[in-house]
């Protein structure tokens, strides 16, 4: 079996490529649709109710959901007029942001700047199997994070 950092994608289940990529292993940062939970069919509904998606969310589009989840917070966070310097400031006070559950573990944006670089060091991972993406358990594979 093989793994693809970056898989997780609706085209890797759709024809022709899917006879191909059967036993793939994918891994996936923020929680996958596929596990139903709350804050992924909230996800998915908004995505459905704003931009018409019919297919549940994937890769690019959860990552820009979480891109516009942290820019909604960052303007909510940022005063009544907020600036750039607002912005990061206060944003730098929030210390438990979640992505409304999508993500693993609270980002403490106090030590953390950024979805990419949280501290949890963790994924889900899913095998496609058939025109399926199967999650491989309910709960993300963690690691350790390491400083120099």
């Amino acid at each position: 079996n093989a793994f693809i950092a970056t898989g997780y994608t609706q085209i890797a289940i759709q024809q022709p490529s899917v006879s191909e990529d059967q036993g793939v292993y994918v891994g996936a940062k923020y929680q996958p649709s596929e596990l139903n939970t709350p804050a992924t069919i909230a996800e998915n509904a908004a995505l459905k109710q704003y931009s018409g998606f019919t297919y549940p969310a994937k890769f690019s589009e959860t990552g820009g959901y979480v891109a516009g989840l942290l820019a909604g917070e960052a303007i909510q966070v940022a005063g009544a007029a907020p600036t750039p310097k607002s912005i990061i400031t206060n944003l730098r006070a929030v210390k438990n942001w979640t992505a409304d559950g999508l993500e693993p573990a609270p980002i403490d944006f106090s030590t953390v700047f950024g979805t990419n670089n949280g501290p949890s060091n963790c994924q889900w991972y899913l095998q496609i199997k058939g025109n399926a993406f199967i999650p491989q358990d309910a709960q993300p594979i963690c690691g350790v994070t390491k400083t120099a």
